[in-house]
């Protein structure tokens, strides 16, 4: 049989359809699979954020304590601090107004560690606001002195019992000369109970 030029382009034409069917049948069937994340990729990413972020918190906690200079409020007898030099060392005062006796500690820079000095005694010069005040007449300094001896745990302390001590509250004071070691610290001024820390 004879075939037009028809019939052969009408045949080329089914077969161009049935080709990109299958083609596409195929395609749909198989498609591509996604870009999967290298291995660790997801917790890695995690770990990096977590670490910037513990990073982050310890420059800001190392900054922290680089801007806030610690003062203790109390000694370890829960009395005044009174600070000597650049806080190399304190002396603790505590009042026991009940007997007038009054008790200074020598302790470290933080006002923690009990410390020994070698001298006898501390001088002190106190004033004590007195019903003479309110008369405008100013009151009178009393030179007292501080012996040295033991507390009942063998750490150092030095003790000054003054009648006129008895149910005061308040004072104005300043030690003489205290030596820690080869430091020796000249007049110290300090209120009772306040102390002299400078906030």
């Amino acid at each position: 049989m004879v075939e037009s030029p028809f019939f052969r382009a009408r045949i080329l034409g089914v077969c161009l359809m049935c080709g990109s069917a299958a083609l596409f049948t195929f395609s749909g069937c198989n498609p591509a699979p996604a870009v999967a994340p290298t291995s660790g990729a997801g917790t890695s990413g995690t770990e990096a954020t977590h670490d910037d972020h513990d990073h982050g918190d310890h420059e800001h906690g190392e900054h922290e304590h680089a801007g806030h200079h610690h003062h203790a409020e109390h000694g370890p007898h829960h009395g005044t601090l009174v600070l000597l030099g650049d806080e190399e060392f304190h002396v603790e005062v505590v009042l026991d107004a009940e007997h007038g006796k009054l008790l200074a500690y020598p302790l470290d820079g933080a006002a923690e560690k009990a410390l020994t000095i070698e001298q006898p005694e501390i001088e002190l010069v106190y004033t004590v606001k007195t019903s003479k005040e309110k008369e405008g007449l100013p009151a009178e300094p009393t030179t007292g002195k501080l012996t040295a001896g033991k507390d009942e745990a063998g750490n150092q302390v030095f003790t000054l019992e003054a009648a006129d001590l008895k149910g005061v509250k308040m004072f104005d004071g300043h030690f003489g000369p205290i030596k820690f070691g080869d430091k020796e610290f000249a007049e110290t001024k300090f209120k009772f109970p306040e102390g002299n820390h400078v906030h």
